[in-house]
């Protein structure tokens, strides 16, 4: 199975979006499937030409849709693909048995596919679908439409192999329904730590924003007012006043004052810069 997977260039850890998903279900399709038939041709060789059509139709138009698939709209193909699926189920069941015959039971799980890779609303179609196909062969037995009205091997072992089918099926899709579910629950509690380690940044930018804000309201007045009001006193026209020589080395210490309040809050800014890029 994994040899089958790798011709499409897939690993596992890429089965995470629809695309994947689909051909993933295309693929373990087959492979049940087509265990289940090589079984009944060996428990009912007359139908052998009949289970090697149906594995022969199945196979050919599977590979086809998982290369399309590949590199194709996944809606599209999904669409096709589970189109054929319900045709082929309702066509065989025709011949086969009608509403009684074995492939009948495929018929539900078929209609979860839509729901992986679409949607709720593609689910709702094809369930409609299924169930009017379903419809169909009541119908056409009761006008006695159909060839048989009983499936084909009655025995069992035939009832089991087909009921198994249906039930690994059903196990395959409720896995691969589990670990989608688990992936988006563990991509939205990543989104939420990362949401609240963005919050307790921006919480501390804005607190050390405030601590600036209000450092440079009260360091750097005082600096500020001291030079304005030594500015003040300067005896502008006579530069010779003695007063000027006592003013200015208390100019000069204001000025050093500011300047290292300055260079505070330039640092205080850099810190939240350098906060930001280790964020990113």
């Amino acid at each position: 199975m994994r040899k089958l997977i790798s011709l499409f260039g897939l690993q596992d850890s890429d089965f995470s979006d629809r695309r994947s998903i689909l051909i993933k279900i295309i693929l373990i399709f087959l492979f049940i499937l087509s265990v289940s038939l090589f079984i009944a041709m060996f428990f009912q060789d007359q139908y052998i030409f009949r289970y090697a059509s149906i594995l022969s139709i199945v196979w050919t138009i599977s590979l086809i849709l998982a290369i399309v698939a590949k590199k194709g709209n996944v809606r599209i193909v999904a669409s096709l693909y589970i189109s054929f699926l319900l045709i082929a189920i309702i066509f065989f069941s025709w011949s086969g048995g009608g509403i009684k015959a074995h492939g009948i039971k495929l018929l539900p799980i078929i209609v979860l596919f839509a729901g992986l890779t679409m949607g709720k609303k593609e689910i709702w179609i094809f369930g409609i679908i299924a169930s009017l196909g379903g419809l169909l062969l009541v119908v056409a037995e009761h006008f006695n439409l159909l060839s048989r009205k009983e499936p084909l091997g009655l025995t069992p072992i035939i009832h089991w192999i087909f009921t198994i089918t249906s039930i690994f099926l059903l196990c395959f899709l409720e896995n691969l329904s589990v670990e989608k579910l688990r992936k988006a629950l563990l991509k939205s509690q990543e989104e939420l730590e990362l949401r609240k380690k963005s919050e307790e940044a921006l919480k501390q930018k804005n607190e050390k924003l405030t601590e600036i804000a209000q450092f440079q309201s009260h360091m750097v007045r005082g600096p500020v007012a001291s030079i304005q009001g030594l500015i003040s006193l300067i005896n502008f026209d006579d530069p010779n006043d003695a007063i000027n020589s006592e003013i200015i080395p208390n100019l000069k210490s204001a000025t050093e004052e500011l300047d290292v309040v300055i260079r505070q809050i330039v640092q205080k800014t850099n810190e939240i810069d350098e906060a930001t890029k280790n964020e990113d």
